[in-house]
């Protein structure tokens, strides 16, 4: 499988790798996945005041899920917990133009991200 030079250099250079500063209220981690099916996926977004401040990952699994995770942390920072809310699998596939079959892949990054960020309810405030 071929992939773009786009979803290339998220995964040889991924961002947003690691935790979030401190271990605040504000700050919620969720998992999905399991090594069972080869990919488990770990993000960690801090909110205030309805605003994702941060956000951090940690992946085992291949190119497609490295490079969703990256992509979706990257893009959410400094944007509000109602728009990250909002991302869904395709918009992901078609900024990274990753092949149908990466689809799962991508669901599990944003399955990790959303269960984060609902941990935060009420849109998202502190």
């Amino acid at each position: 499988m071929t992939f773009s030079a786009l979803a290339m250099d998220h995964f040889r250079a991924p961002r947003c790798v690691g935790s979030c500063a401190g271990n605040a209220p504000h700050v919620a981690t969720s998992e999905a996945g399991s090594p069972a099916i080869g990919e488990v996926v770990r993000i960690q977004i801090a909110v205030k005041d309805g605003m994702v401040q941060q956000a951090r990952m940690k992946v085992f699994g291949g190119v497609p899920a490295i490079a969703a995770a990256s992509w979706f942390c990257e893009w959410v920072e400094g944007r509000m917990v109602d728009d990250a809310r909002a991302m869904d699998t395709p918009t992901i596939m078609r900024e990274l133009d990753l092949p149908v079959e990466c689809a799962r892949s991508v669901a599990l990054v944003l399955d990790a991200a959303q269960a984060a960020l609902a941990r935060h309810g009420g849109g998202g405030k502190d």
